[in-house]
């Protein structure tokens, strides 16, 4: 049945359920449905691994029940899909052939994982991913009779299957395709800290490699064969690859798409009037770092669906954020903060005992970002120079000396 409302999301993530409950404490009577294509209510992607590390229960990664909705009078078409955007019309095309028509449009639909980058991979069993509560199940269920895993990724991801299998005692072994674990966030030596530590949890590392073919047996993953050439036995593969934007839909809607997601302003609105974005799909305008691009994470997420439906429900507020992500793993405290753009300088400085360690990034002088290792309480403090937009050109000396603190530079 065709319809109309006031305001229309697409996507029941973090973004896109903030943006709906914003916009019901600004307007009250209002309509506003929300569209999902997830089967289940709301719930805390970040809290995923806590679930399979046993350190919550599954009940307590969901945050919203449809009766949370209905108190709020926001329709949840859940178990729906968008198909088709039609800006010039002012409605969406539901996979369901249904028509909503909308006042004002956002789009929040976040991530999807990268399909599996080798032949052979699909309906076979025990390939696991992490990005919905479905994934974290049936990894959860499995992780009692696996025996030997390996892991494929480079990133976050990576680092909580990694962890997940270190607490069950299960042999891991990391392939991962950079030669240097973590490539995207730090340099080298950083990296070199990070992979002591997986060798110190008796971790095998296959750094610069990939899978290029998988042997199964009865069904089920029974190894892989990596680029180098190397067989390595499993019973369960763990891929942490990364995801790409849920934007597909949009192609040919006239709203605008960069190299990564939606183009907004700093405001989240996009070139077509009455649409936003915001959350991972947005390649937003960020003022912080003077630059265009994608983040994706949780409080992002949280923040820019805040921001997006106040200005949906009339307000005028540039969004303005330092992104920031952080995780306590295999006994280290890992932060990155703002930007990481590989063209940027990089400034280093560590210390051996206690072990600590801050990787800086530098555009043209100015603090872009940083990356840290057991260093958190300097993760306000950079995050302030980058809202300055300081100039550490004359300071490089004193930044890369870890005898000096760093709030008397």
């Amino acid at each position: 049945m065709d319809q109309t409302v006031d305001y229309l999301i697409i996507g029941g993530g973090i973004a896109g359920i903030t943006a709906a409950e914003t916009i019901r404490e600004k307007d009250a009577s209002g309509s506003i449905a929300v569209i999902t294509n997830e089967p289940h209510m709301l719930y805390s992607r970040v809290l995923l691994p806590s679930y399979l590390k046993q350190r919550i229960k599954r009940g307590q990664v969901f945050m919203r029940t449809i009766k949370d909705f209905d108190k709020k009078n926001i329709h949840v078409f859940a178990g729906e899909e968008a198909i088709q955007v039609r800006p010039e019309r002012h409605d969406v095309v539901l996979q369901s052939g249904a028509v909503v028509r909308y006042r004002k449009l956002l789009i929040s639909t976040g991530g999807k994982v990268f399909p599996l980058p080798f032949p052979g991979g699909a309906g076979v069993s025990n390939i696991f991913r992490l990005q919905t509560v479905d994934d974290a199940d049936l990894f959860y269920q499995a992780l009692p009779n696996i025996k030997q895993a390996v892991v494929l990724g480079g990133g976050f991801i990576a680092l909580e299957f990694l962890e997940t299998l270190s607490l069950r005692g299960i042999k891991t072994i990391l392939v991962a395709p950079e030669e240097h674990f973590f490539s995207k966030f730090s340099g080298p030596a950083g990296s070199a800290i990070l992979e002591k530590n997986f060798e110190d949890h008796e971790f095998e590392l296959h750094l610069g490699d990939t899978i290029n073919s998988i042997a199964s047996k009865d069904g089920a993953i029974a190894g892989v064969l990596t680029r180098n050439g190397k067989k390595i036995l499993c019973d369960a593969l763990c891929v942490g690859i990364g995801v790409e934007r849920n934007i597909h839909f949009l192609t040919g809607s006239g709203i605008t798409l960069g190299t990564y997601g939606v183009i907004t302003d700093e405001f989240l609105e996009t070139g077509a009037f009455d649409v936003y974005a915001a959350g991972d799909a947005a390649e937003f305008q960020d003022l912080a770092l003077g630059e265009v691009h994608t983040v994706g994470n949780w409080n992002n997420a949280f923040l820019q669906g805040k921001a997006a439906g106040a200005n949906m429900a009339g307000g005028k507020k540039a969004f303005l954020n330092i992104s920031s992500y952080s995780i306590t793993n295999l006994g280290l405290h890992i932060s990155v903060v703002g930007s990481s753009n590989a063209s940027y300088q990089r400034v280093i400085r560590e210390t051996k005992k206690p072990l600590a360690y801050q990787e800086m990034y530098l555009g043209q002088g100015i603090i872009k970002g940083a990356f840290f290792i057991n260093s958190a309480k300097s993760q306000s403090l950079i995050s302030r120079w980058i809202l300055e937009h300081r100039n550490m050109s004359q300071s490089l000396a004193l930044l890369s000396n870890p005898e000096v603190p760093l709030d008397q530079i």
